[in-house]
């Protein structure tokens, strides 16, 4: 929300239309670089090696209530970046699914059509050991 905030503070010169447009532009251009920049797994791995330190001194020292809320603390920010990474992997998957099926029609039928294969149940094993194959049975 900074980068946000930041951006769309400058000054725009222009009608409304073409101040927002701009700002639009500066933000998506920021973004684009931070999300370049930033690679959630080198803070992962650093908040891991601090929650291994703080869980090593917590053996020594249980009842040291400092190292209890550190850990607390740790394993809270280890979620939240845990989440971010998984949302721009996501974010990421989802852009190159785009961008393929967009270019490949051929691959993303086929795609799809693995998909249904995946997801349907063909057979089912009834409770006395024998299966059931046809639709009137499984249903």
């Amino acid at each position: 929300m900074d980068i946000v905030r930041r951006v769309w503070v400058q000054r725009a010169i222009g009608n409304p239309l073409e101040a927002v447009l701009c700002k639009l532009r500066n933000l998506k251009r920021e973004l684009k670089s931070v999300f370049k920049k930033s690679i959630p797994s080198s803070k992962m791995e650093a908040i891991r090696g601090e929650i291994e330190i703080t869980q090593a001194n917590l053996l020594l020292n249980p009842s040291n209530v400092g190292l209890i809320l550190n850990e607390k603390h740790l394993l809270s920010k280890l979620w939240k970046f845990e989440e971010e990474e998984e949302s721009f992997r996501k974010q990421k998957s989802r852009i190159s699914w785009l961008r393929l099926r967009d270019s490949n029609n051929k691959f993303f039928h086929r795609s799809v059509l693995a998909l249904h294969h995946i997801n349907h149940i063909g057979m089912l094993q009834k409770s006395n050991g024998s299966w059931a194959c046809s639709s009137a049975e499984i249903e």
